[in-house]
């Protein structure tokens, strides 16, 4: 082998392997956050939302409202007087940060009863034991929200998966419809 072979050689190497090697003028690759911090994300969402509803006094003892967040999207149910507060609290949400996507489920009428939350609580705490048993949902994170006899089902899971979950909430007793906000997986 020339010395000419060697030095091309050894300067295609460098610069290959120079390829491989992070630039400190590229930004570092980002590891996807845990469960703990995607958590710990979605609990910020609902306090900052929540508070900014609620300390709003145009909205404060008017509305009834229910903040839910699953891996930055947001669930908005309960109920306000007008579609004005209704979108006003809809506003606060779209300012916080991290939110991805924002369900509005927030029906224009006067707040639910406390016979009707303790319906919806029941609803919710059956849904979620005929989840949790259910042999073929084992593993997976779906969050179940009720309000005004509706299920919202929350999470990932396979097309079929939540086809399994939505059959399950819809055989339980008392409720009128189940809506899917699934971020589905292949």
């Amino acid at each position: 082998m020339s010395l000419r072979t060697v030095l091309i050689a050894l300067t295609a190497a460098a610069l290959l392997g120079g390829c491989a090697t992070p630039s400190p003028f590229e930004p570092p690759l980002k590891k996807p956050p845990t469960a703990a911090q995607r958590a710990s994300t979605d609990k910020a969402i609902e306090l900052a939302i929540g508070k900014a509803i609620y300390t709003d006094e145009r909205l404060r003892h008017k509305v009834h409202i229910n903040i839910n967040s699953l891996n930055g999207i947001v669930l908005l149910t309960g109920e306000a007087p007008s579609a004005s507060y209704r979108s006003q609290a809809v506003e606060h949400a779209r300012r916080v940060k991290n939110v991805k996507r924002i369900h509005n489920e927030i029906l224009v009428r006067v707040p639910s009863s406390l016979a009707s939350r303790t319906r919806d609580t029941i609803i919710a705490g059956r849904t979620r034991l005929d989840l949790q048993a259910d042999e073929r949902l084992k593993g997976l994170d779906i969050r179940v929200v009720v309000e005004n006899q509706s299920v919202y089902l929350m999470g990932r899971a396979s097309r079929a998966e939540a086809e399994i979950a939505t059959n399950i909430a819809r055989r339980i007793k008392g409720v009128n419809e189940v809506v899917t906000l699934f971020d589905y997986q292949n």
